[in-house]
């Protein structure tokens, strides 16, 4: 009995982690609440807006993200593809809007507007990096980004979480065997003198809920260390701080705050109109420079077409600016030192805060572990009334 009650209370741990991040999708009937869908991505939009309230602010600023960059050795290694861009763009943009003209203009005047393009064009991105950094709050807004990747990506919101508890769970697995076994020695003693048909489902159900609910109360309390005689005791999730923070920290730096995503907000997020206009008028001072003496006839041409060039020629400077990011991704990386600035920051937060990192992934459906647990436990319990206990049936029949 404590062998099977160990078992059982091992799997129907096993069982609720598992049924808290699995399915990722709705699986079953969902008219008549036939079914399941993991707890942490069914509540996709609630775990997201906790993952952005213990990272956004406690964790990490808009303004962390820019200070440490340097405008000028930035500029400085984006411009060989800023300068081809550049030149790209400025042949492109005159064979579509000054077809007749561009193609009869004198290949040295050609040459020098390139040149000139080229020349502008690491000053622009210089520019648009410093402007970045003035006034990041009004150009990024960070918890749109972390929230409209995580719930796009249930499979990265389990992984947070999962990496936030990776050793918690193990714990709770482990927890419900050892637990199982001493509650199978209890049951030893009831069912040596007490043999109703119903006590081993009942007990099951029993074992496969408590061992749920003490792993669970194992693992949060108490958050400060505790003498308990020659013992001191501490929830098993705080005990981790120091190793939790280094995990979490590169997770987030790699997966949910890269210089990609990070671009993927600036450029195409909900606050990118603000910085396509700054770029576009970046632009159009770059093109001013670049056309010289030949500006006022060539804005004169156009009409009210200009604004139609300078849109198009700023949306394709950010796509290549945005498709280049990949290329600067390791000195970007380096440069913020996002991973290392979020792990210090974990590890320096207080024992409450620390906990909301995880407890989130349990706390409102933790009943429903519980229950998942009872009810794996009770059909483990009828399992063995049925294999090994069956003249208990056959008295009752």
């Amino acid at each position: 009995m404590p062998v099977i009650m160990a078992v059982v209370g091992y799997v129907t741990n096993v069982g609720a982690i598992w049924m808290m991040f699995h399915p990722v999708r709705f699986v079953g009937l969902r008219r008549l609440g036939l079914g399941w869908q993991g707890v942490v991505p069914r509540r996709a939009s609630v775990m997201a807006g906790i993952a952005v309230d213990t990272i956004v602010g406690p964790l990490i600023t808009r303004q962390d993200l820019v200070d440490s960059l340097d405008p000028d050795s930035l500029a400085s290694k984006m411009a060989p593809a800023a300068e081809a861009a550049a030149e790209t763009i400025v042949d492109e943009m005159g064979s579509r809007y000054f077809r007749t003209t561009w193609q009869s203009l004198p290949a040295a005047l050609k040459a020098q507007v390139r040149r000139r393009a080229r020349q502008q064009a690491p000053v622009v991105l210089r520019d648009v990096i410093v402007e970045m950094q003035d006034d990041i709050d009004s150009l990024l807004d960070l918890k749109y980004l972390v929230t409209h990747t995580l719930i796009a990506d249930k499979r990265l919101l389990n992984r947070i979480f999962k990496e936030i508890g990776d050793r918690e769970f193990v714990f709770i697995e482990r927890a419900g065997g050892v637990f199982g076994f001493l509650f199978g020695l209890i049951q030893i003693l009831v069912w040596s003198t007490w043999q109703p048909w119903w006590f081993l489902p009942a007990f099951g159900a029993l074992v496969g809920g408590a061992t749920n609910w003490l792993a669970l109360k194992m693992i949060f309390n108490p958050r400060q260390p505790r003498s308990l005689g020659p013992f001191r005791v501490q929830g098993v999730f705080f005990r981790r701080q120091a190793a939790v923070a280094s995990n979490y920290g590169r997770l987030v730096a790699d997966e949910l705050l890269s210089p990609e995503k990070l671009a993927w907000a600036v450029f195409t997020g909900p606050t990118s109109f603000r910085f396509r206009e700054r770029v576009a008028l970046r632009i159009e001072r770059a093109f001013d420079d670049a056309l010289g003496v030949m500006q006022p006839v060539v804005w004169w041409t156009l009409g009210p077409h200009r604004r139609a060039l300078v849109t198009e020629a700023s949306t394709r400077t950010l796509a290549s600016a945005k498709n280049s990011v990949a290329n600067y991704r390791e000195d970007l990386t380096q440069r913020v030192g996002l991973a290392g600035l979020l792990a210090d920051r974990l590890r320096a937060l207080g024992p409450a805060e620390f906990e909301r990192m995880l407890r989130p992934a349990f706390e409102q459906d933790e009943w429903l572990l519980i229950l998942a647990g009872a009810a794996l436990g009770a059909a483990a319990g009828v399992f063995q009334l049925l294999t090994m206990f069956t003249g208990v049936i056959l008295r009752v029949v």
